[in-house]
């Protein structure tokens, strides 16, 4: 588990930071993170409008090679291609850094230990329901880290959250092992884990069309389908249940 922390340190929380091209360059586990996602677009989305940047070398380094990789991401979202990495950007990534996208703790901000609460606490609970071991959770996200959601996170890592809880290594594992689930999505949204959820709507059988990573009419209607066979509220937005019904969806 502490593979990130060993080979790029220091240990700095994603989406903790702007990233760009400077002097000395940025450095950290941070950027690992990033450089894994980026190579993540890469492979999942289907509808590319220009090729993709192909592979970037994780290096915990952000230099050149990741910062065009980062313009591609960008222009393929219909951001402003800068090569800066800041909310808009990790937003597309599935990562909320600030209001109105985040009330309360930012996923990654703090440590978490058995009985914490809060709005990160949900986000946790949101992306084991996209893990093989979503299977451990057996309720959509509370926002309270109860036994439940402990075992399920054990499981994932192969190992317990040190004396700490979950920091550090932990989240560098969240980060690059699930898909979604740090944000509510609807109609309009655009991302990475867009993409993700149409690739699980996919696999399920509600949702046809390419992985492309934009929420349209066409992904609302398999989100809706989706919410209308698993008995919760068919209005087509993702939230703790439809991320729940999204984790047992051909399981």
């Amino acid at each position: 588990m502490g593979r990130f922390e060993t080979t790029f340190a220091p240990f700095v929380a994603f989406g903790s930071r702007t990233l760009a091209l400077r002097e000395p360059p940025a450095a950290g586990t941070d950027v690992a993170v990033l450089q894994s996602l980026l190579n993540r677009a890469a492979g999942l989305l289907e509808s590319c409008h220009s090729p993709g940047p192909g592979e970037v070398a994780v290096t915990g380094v952000y230099l050149e090679e990741t910062a065009a990789a980062v313009a591609w991401l960008q222009a393929y979202f219909r951001l402003p291609p800068t090569g800066v990495v800041e909310a808009a950007t990790y937003l597309c990534l599935g990562q909320a850094v600030r209001l109105p996208a985040v009330r309360g703790p930012v996923f990654g901000s703090r440590p978490l230990r058995p009985g914490d609460r809060g709005a990160d606490v949900a986000v946790l609970q949101n992306r084991l329901h996209c893990t093989p071991v979503r299977g451990l959770l057996t309720l959509p996200a509370s926002g309270f880290l109860d036994a439940a959601t402990w075992k399920a996170l054990t499981a994932f890592l192969g190992e317990r959250p040190g004396e700490r809880g979950l920091d550090g290594a932990a989240y560098d594992a969240l980060w690059t092992g699930t898909g979604a689930g740090g944000r509510v999505l609807f109609v309009g949204h655009a991302g990475l884990d867009v993409a993700w959820m149409q690739h699980r709507l996919r696999a399920a059988g509600y949702y046809p069309g390419p992985l492309h990573g934009f929420f349209d009419l066409a992904t609302e209607r398999a989100v809706r389908a989706l919410q209308a066979t698993e008995g919760i509220l068919a209005d087509g937005v993702v939230g703790p249940e439809t991320y729940w019904a999204l984790g047992r969806a051909g399981a």
